[in-house]
Formats: C-alpha cells, sequence, structure tokens
C-alpha cells in the first residue's frame, strides 16, 4: 500500500499534467504545420515556441498518427536534404449537417476544411420530426461511403437560438421549433 506522500503517488499527479501539456504541444504543432507547412523541425520549434527537442518529440507523433506527412527538401543542396512536415489533410474527417427551411445537408469535409463530399436532400423544416429523420438519413448514407475510424465527429448547424451543451435547438424562428433535441 502507498502512503499519500509517497514519491509514486506524486508521480500519478504529474502524469496527468504531462498528458496535458503533451496534447496542448501537439495541438500547437498541428496548427503550425497547417498554417504555415510544409515546415521543418526547427522552423516548427520557433514558430511555436517550443523546444527543438519538444517540437521533435510532438512531430514524431503526429507522424505515427497519420496526422503530418514529410517530404524531402531540395536534394541537390550541399549537406543533408532538409525534411519537411505537411498536414495530411485526408487523415482524418468530420461531418458537417445544415438544417434549413426547405432542406437539410450534410457534408464531408477534411483537415483543412474542404468539401470531399455532399449529399443534400429536400424536406419541410417546419415537420421535426421528418427533418431529424432525414439527417439522420443523410448521416447515415455518409457514414456508409466513409473509412468510420476516420471520422473525429459530426457538428451541426441549426438555425435559432441553440444549447450546444444538451443539443437542443431551443428556438427557431424561421422553423417553428422550440426546445427540439437534435
Amino acid at each position: 500500500m502507498q502512503r499519500i506522500g509517497s514519491s509514486r503517488a506524486k508521480m500519478r499527479n504529474i502524469k496527468g499534467d504531462h498528458q496535458l501539456i503533451s496534447a496542448i504541444n501537439r495541438r500547437s504543432v498541428l496548427q503550425a504545420v497547417r498554417d504555415y507547412g510544409p515546415i521543418t523541425r526547427p522552423q516548427v520549434s520557433k514558430v511555436t515556441g517550443l523546444s527543438v527537442t519538444t517540437a521533435t518529440f510532438a512531430v514524431n507523433e503526429l507522424l505515427n498518427d497519420g496526422l503530418l506527412r514529410s517530404t524531402t527538401g531540395d536534394v541537390n543542396s550541399p549537406g543533408r536534404p532538409p525534411v519537411y512536415f505537411e498536414l495530411n489533410e485526408s487523415a482524418r474527417y468530420v461531418i458537417g449537417a445544415q438544417i434549413e427551411r426547405g432542406f437539410v445537408r450534410v457534408a464531408l469535409v477534411n483537415l483543412r476544411a474542404e468539401i470531399i463530399t455532399q449529399i443534400a436532400q429536400v424536406c419541410d423544416a417546419t415537420d421535426q420530426s421528418a427533418t431529424i429523420d432525414a439527417l439522420s438519413q443523410l448521416i447515415s448514407e455518409l457514414l456508409q461511403r466513409t473509412d468510420q475510424e476516420r471520422v473525429l465527429g459530426i457538428g451541426v448547424s441549426s438555425p435559432g437560438r441553440v444549447d450546444s451543451q444538451r443539443g437542443v435547438v431551443i428556438r427557431a424562428m424561421n422553423t417553428g421549433w422550440s426546445n427540439v433535441n437534435v
């Protein structure tokens, strides 16, 4: 049994903090590569303010996860050619769903927010049940066409006031919705 003040118990508390910092570093590096790529490790370090070692560690993790890809620089220049990193925009996807008065639309979007494919269906948005059913059907159809392991999540856009924590349209004047679970 460990005592509360033992070094092992303290290390468990530090581990959570380390994981959070590592996640923040990865996000910072991913953003830098997305915004400035192709970019080298030293350039990532400079842009993010991370040490070269920390930037390298985060780059390697992102490479292993498939979120980045590497390319070699000018091989005709003297010395070792630089290695550049860029976002692998097709490594993961997000599904966006849009509810409007006369239709619902669902789109598959890559990590650069480029639409890969989209499908839409005309519907009467004043009929809440039919609209939600149409939206569910389109999302299911899109998921069947996609490698679901690579989908990060689904976001729904709806007119009106929305409680995003509960997933409820509080009030939408143009559709007449009030307290509708989406």
